[in-house]
C-alpha cells in the first residue's frame, strides 16, 4: 500500500490547480472556517483511570472513538480528551464550524473531569 508524503501531496495539489487554472487563494474561499479549542485540565495521575472509565460509562451509547483517549463526535463538531503520560493533566481538544459550539464541547468534557475529580474527592473523605 503506497504512503504519500507531504512533498508528493503538495505537487499533486499544484498540478490540480494548474489544470483548473486557479489559485489556492481562489479555492480557499469555498472552505468554511473551522474553530479549534484546547485546554489542559489538571488531574492527579491516580485519578486518570477513574475518569476515563467515567467517560466510557457516560458516553458509551453515543458516537465515540476510543483511540488515545475518548473522542465524542456530535453533528456540530467533536471533542477529544486524553490523559497525558508526561504530567498530571488531561488535554482536551474540540473542533466545530461554529466557535460557540467548539467552546461548548470543550466545556462539556472540562466540566465532566472537574465533577468527577470532586466526586472522587468526596468519596475519599467518606
Amino acid at each position: 500500500m503506497p504512503a504519500f508524503d507531504g512533498m508528493y501531496s503538495s505537487i499533486k495539489l499544484l498540478e490540480m490547480l494548474a489544470k483548473l487554472n486557479t489559485s489556492i487563494k481562489n479555492e480557499l474561499r469555498y472552505i468554511e472556517p473551522s474553530y479549534f479549542e484546547y485546554k489542559k485540565v489538571p488531574c492527579p495521575t491516580e485519578l486518570k483511570g477513574f475518569i476515563m472509565r467515567k467517560f466510557f460509562e457516560k458516553y458509551s451509547g453515543e458516537n465515540v472513538l476510543l483511540i488515545d483517549g475518548i473522542k465524542l463526535i456530535k453533528p456540530g463538531g467533536w471533542v477529544l480528551a486524553y490523559p497525558t503520560s508526561e504530567g498530571a493533566h488531561f488535554e482536551i481538544f474540540s473542533e466545530s464550524r461554529d466557535k460557540e459550539e467548539a467552546i461548548s464541547l470543550l466545556n462539556l468534557f472540562n466540566n465532566d473531569i472537574e465533577n468527577w475529580k470532586n466526586e472522587r474527592d468526596l468519596t475519599a473523605l467518606s
